[in-house]
Protein backbone atom coordinates (compact mmCIF):
# COMPACT_ATOMS: atom_id res chain seq x y z
CA UNK A 1 0.00 0.00 0.00
CA UNK A 2 1.34 3.44 -0.94
CA UNK A 3 0.59 5.55 2.14
CA UNK A 4 1.49 9.22 1.61
CA UNK A 5 3.30 11.14 4.37
CA UNK A 6 0.85 12.19 7.10
CA UNK A 7 0.71 13.65 10.59
CA UNK A 8 -2.33 11.61 11.61
CA UNK A 9 -4.22 8.61 10.24
CA UNK A 10 -7.59 6.95 10.71
CA UNK A 11 -8.30 3.28 10.00
CA UNK A 12 -11.94 2.42 9.34
CA UNK A 13 -13.10 -1.23 9.55
CA UNK A 14 -9.95 -2.05 11.52
CA UNK A 15 -10.09 -5.83 11.03
CA UNK A 16 -6.49 -7.07 11.20
CA UNK A 17 -5.40 -3.46 11.87
CA UNK A 18 -2.54 -3.06 9.33
CA UNK A 19 -2.27 0.72 9.76
CA UNK A 20 -2.56 0.52 13.52
CA UNK A 21 0.22 -2.07 13.70
CA UNK A 22 2.64 -0.49 11.22
CA UNK A 23 2.01 3.26 11.57
CA UNK A 24 1.05 3.28 15.25
CA UNK A 25 4.59 3.25 16.69
CA UNK A 26 5.65 6.36 14.75
CA UNK A 27 2.51 8.36 13.83
CA UNK A 28 -0.56 8.94 16.04
CA UNK A 29 -3.89 7.70 14.72
CA UNK A 30 -7.17 5.98 15.42
CA UNK A 31 -8.83 2.67 14.57
CA UNK A 32 -12.59 2.12 14.29
CA UNK A 33 -13.85 -1.48 14.41
CA UNK A 34 -17.41 -2.53 15.13
CA UNK A 35 -16.72 -6.25 15.66
CA UNK A 36 -15.88 -6.66 19.38
CA UNK A 37 -14.01 -9.92 18.70
CA UNK A 38 -11.62 -8.36 16.20
CA UNK A 39 -11.38 -5.27 18.39
CA UNK A 40 -10.32 -7.23 21.47
CA UNK A 41 -7.86 -9.38 19.50
CA UNK A 42 -5.64 -6.48 18.43
CA UNK A 43 -6.10 -3.49 20.72
CA UNK A 44 -4.07 -4.84 23.69
CA UNK A 45 -0.98 -5.18 21.48
CA UNK A 46 -1.21 -1.79 19.78
CA UNK A 47 1.05 1.17 20.51
CA UNK A 48 -0.14 3.89 22.88
CA UNK A 49 -0.22 6.28 19.88
CA UNK A 50 -3.32 4.42 18.64
CA UNK A 51 -6.77 5.43 19.87
CA UNK A 52 -9.16 2.48 19.51
CA UNK A 53 -12.91 2.79 19.17
CA UNK A 54 -15.33 -0.15 19.18
CA UNK A 55 -17.66 1.87 16.91
CA UNK A 56 -18.67 1.90 13.26
CA UNK A 57 -16.98 4.12 10.69
CA UNK A 58 -19.72 6.79 10.76
CA UNK A 59 -18.43 7.87 14.18
CA UNK A 60 -15.07 8.71 12.61
CA UNK A 61 -16.52 11.90 11.16
CA UNK A 62 -17.03 13.32 14.66
CA UNK A 63 -13.52 12.23 15.61
CA UNK A 64 -11.99 13.92 12.54
CA UNK A 65 -13.80 17.16 13.33
CA UNK A 66 -12.00 17.30 16.69
CA UNK A 67 -8.49 16.94 15.26
CA UNK A 68 -6.27 20.01 15.20
CA UNK A 69 -4.67 18.79 11.98
CA UNK A 70 -5.07 20.05 8.41
CA UNK A 71 -7.18 17.70 6.30
CA UNK A 72 -4.37 17.05 3.80
CA UNK A 73 -2.10 15.92 6.63
CA UNK A 74 -4.56 13.13 7.55
CA UNK A 75 -4.61 9.74 5.84
CA UNK A 76 -7.81 7.68 5.99
CA UNK A 77 -7.97 4.02 5.03
CA UNK A 78 -11.05 1.80 4.79
CA UNK A 79 -11.20 -1.94 4.17
CA UNK A 80 -14.93 -2.68 4.45
CA UNK A 81 -16.63 -6.08 4.10
CA UNK A 82 -17.10 -6.71 0.38
CA UNK A 83 -20.40 -5.94 -1.27
CA UNK A 84 -22.37 -9.18 -1.57
CA UNK A 85 -22.82 -8.55 -5.29
CA UNK A 86 -19.04 -8.51 -5.79
CA UNK A 87 -18.42 -11.90 -4.12
CA UNK A 88 -18.37 -15.33 -5.70
CA UNK A 89 -20.61 -16.53 -2.88
CA UNK A 90 -23.54 -14.59 -1.43
CA UNK A 91 -23.33 -16.11 2.04
CA UNK A 92 -22.24 -14.03 5.01
CA UNK A 93 -18.60 -14.40 6.04
CA UNK A 94 -18.15 -11.53 8.52
CA UNK A 95 -19.61 -11.14 11.99
CA UNK A 96 -20.71 -7.65 10.97
CA UNK A 97 -21.64 -7.40 7.30
CA UNK A 98 -22.13 -4.11 5.42
CA UNK A 99 -25.28 -3.37 3.47
CA UNK A 100 -25.29 -1.63 0.10
CA UNK A 101 -26.56 1.47 1.88
CA UNK A 102 -23.62 1.40 4.28
CA UNK A 103 -21.21 1.17 1.34
CA UNK A 104 -22.94 4.14 -0.27
CA UNK A 105 -22.54 6.13 2.96
CA UNK A 106 -18.83 5.26 3.09
CA UNK A 107 -18.32 6.24 -0.54
CA UNK A 108 -20.19 9.52 -0.08
CA UNK A 109 -18.02 10.30 2.95
CA UNK A 110 -14.88 9.43 1.00
CA UNK A 111 -15.84 11.41 -2.12
CA UNK A 112 -16.46 14.53 -0.02
CA UNK A 113 -13.27 14.21 2.03
CA UNK A 114 -10.39 16.66 1.66
CA UNK A 115 -7.99 14.19 3.30
CA UNK A 116 -5.90 11.60 1.49
CA UNK A 117 -8.28 8.65 1.38
CA UNK A 118 -7.84 5.03 0.22
CA UNK A 119 -10.33 2.16 0.10
CA UNK A 120 -9.68 -1.53 -0.58
CA UNK A 121 -12.44 -3.48 -2.35
CA UNK A 122 -13.09 -5.74 -5.30
CA UNK A 123 -13.48 -3.66 -8.45
CA UNK A 124 -17.22 -3.11 -8.96
CA UNK A 125 -19.64 -0.74 -10.69
CA UNK A 126 -20.76 1.06 -7.51
CA UNK A 127 -17.21 2.00 -6.52
CA UNK A 128 -16.23 2.86 -10.10
CA UNK A 129 -19.26 5.13 -10.46
CA UNK A 130 -18.97 7.11 -7.22
CA UNK A 131 -15.16 7.23 -7.18
CA UNK A 132 -14.83 7.81 -10.92
CA UNK A 133 -12.36 10.68 -10.44
CA UNK A 134 -10.09 8.64 -8.13
CA UNK A 135 -7.10 6.52 -9.08
CA UNK A 136 -7.44 2.73 -8.98
CA UNK A 137 -4.66 0.19 -8.55
CA UNK A 138 -5.57 -3.44 -9.29
CA UNK A 139 -3.68 -6.43 -7.89
CA UNK A 140 -4.23 -10.15 -7.56
CA UNK A 141 -5.26 -11.72 -4.26
CA UNK A 142 -6.60 -15.13 -3.25
CA UNK A 143 -9.63 -16.16 -1.27
CA UNK A 144 -11.26 -19.52 -0.52
CA UNK A 145 -12.61 -19.61 -4.10
CA UNK A 146 -9.31 -18.91 -5.86
CA UNK A 147 -7.65 -15.89 -7.46
CA UNK A 148 -9.40 -12.52 -7.37
CA UNK A 149 -8.54 -9.04 -8.57
CA UNK A 150 -8.71 -6.56 -5.73
CA UNK A 151 -8.55 -2.80 -6.16
CA UNK A 152 -7.17 0.04 -4.11
CA UNK A 153 -9.13 3.23 -4.83
CA UNK A 154 -7.33 6.41 -3.75
CA UNK A 155 -7.81 10.15 -4.26
CA UNK A 156 -4.17 11.26 -4.40
CA UNK A 157 -1.26 10.91 -6.78
CA UNK A 158 1.06 7.94 -6.27
CA UNK A 159 3.56 9.31 -3.72
CA UNK A 160 7.33 9.10 -4.17
CA UNK A 161 7.83 9.20 -0.41
CA UNK A 162 5.78 7.05 1.95
CA UNK A 163 4.65 7.33 5.54
CA UNK A 164 5.54 3.66 6.07
CA UNK A 165 7.70 1.40 3.93
CA UNK A 166 6.77 -1.79 5.81
CA UNK A 167 3.57 -1.97 3.72
CA UNK A 168 5.31 -1.47 0.36
CA UNK A 169 4.04 -4.18 -2.01
CA UNK A 170 0.66 -5.57 -3.01
CA UNK A 171 0.84 -8.69 -0.81
CA UNK A 172 2.82 -10.46 1.89
CA UNK A 173 5.20 -12.15 -0.59
CA UNK A 174 6.24 -8.92 -2.33
CA UNK A 175 6.59 -7.11 1.00
CA UNK A 176 8.75 -9.93 2.33
CA UNK A 177 10.90 -9.87 -0.82
CA UNK A 178 11.47 -6.13 -0.59
CA UNK A 179 12.28 -6.40 3.11
CA UNK A 180 14.96 -9.00 2.38
CA UNK A 181 16.37 -6.88 -0.44
CA UNK A 182 16.58 -3.85 1.85
CA UNK A 183 18.30 -5.91 4.54
CA UNK A 184 20.88 -7.23 2.03
CA UNK A 185 21.69 -3.75 0.74
CA UNK A 186 22.06 -2.34 4.23
CA UNK A 187 24.24 -5.25 5.34
CA UNK A 188 26.48 -4.89 2.26
CA UNK A 189 26.92 -1.15 2.82
CA UNK A 190 27.67 -1.61 6.52
CA UNK A 191 30.40 -4.14 5.65
CA UNK A 192 32.15 -1.71 3.29
CA UNK A 193 35.21 0.26 4.36
CA UNK A 194 34.00 3.57 5.79
CA UNK A 195 35.50 5.68 2.98
CA UNK A 196 33.87 3.57 0.25
CA UNK A 197 30.52 3.65 2.02
CA UNK A 198 30.76 7.42 2.44
CA UNK A 199 31.57 7.78 -1.27
CA UNK A 200 28.37 5.90 -2.15
CA UNK A 201 26.38 7.94 0.37
CA UNK A 202 27.71 11.15 -1.16
CA UNK A 203 26.76 9.90 -4.66
CA UNK A 204 23.23 9.06 -3.46
CA UNK A 205 22.94 12.47 -1.82
CA UNK A 206 23.92 14.25 -5.04
CA UNK A 207 21.63 12.15 -7.23
CA UNK A 208 18.56 11.98 -5.02
CA UNK A 209 18.72 15.18 -3.01
CA UNK A 210 19.26 13.86 0.51
CA UNK A 211 22.08 15.16 2.65
CA UNK A 212 24.93 12.77 3.39
CA UNK A 213 24.15 13.10 7.10
CA UNK A 214 20.52 12.07 6.55
CA UNK A 215 21.48 8.94 4.61
CA UNK A 216 24.21 7.98 7.07
CA UNK A 217 21.73 8.35 9.93
CA UNK A 218 19.16 6.20 8.12
CA UNK A 219 21.76 3.47 7.57
CA UNK A 220 22.41 3.34 11.30
CA UNK A 221 18.79 3.00 12.35
CA UNK A 222 17.17 1.51 9.23
CA UNK A 223 14.76 4.43 8.81
CA UNK A 224 13.79 6.47 5.73
CA UNK A 225 15.74 9.75 5.45
CA UNK A 226 13.67 12.94 5.32
CA UNK A 227 14.13 14.80 2.04
CA UNK A 228 15.96 18.10 2.40
CA UNK A 229 14.11 21.35 1.65
CA UNK A 230 16.46 22.11 -1.24
CA UNK A 231 15.25 19.00 -3.10
CA UNK A 232 11.58 20.08 -3.24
Amino acid sequence: MHIPPCLHWVELFGGSAPLSRFLGPSIPGAMFELDPTAFSDFTPALHSNVSCFNLDFLNAQSYLALLDTAAKDIFIYADPPYLHSSRKSSRNIYNFESSDQLHESLLSMAAASSSNFAISHYQCDLYDEILHSWNRYDFQTYDRYGARIESLYFNYEVPHELACYDLLGSNYTTRQGFGRKKARWLANMKRMPVVERNALIHAFAQEIGFSSFQIETSLKNGSQPARSEASH
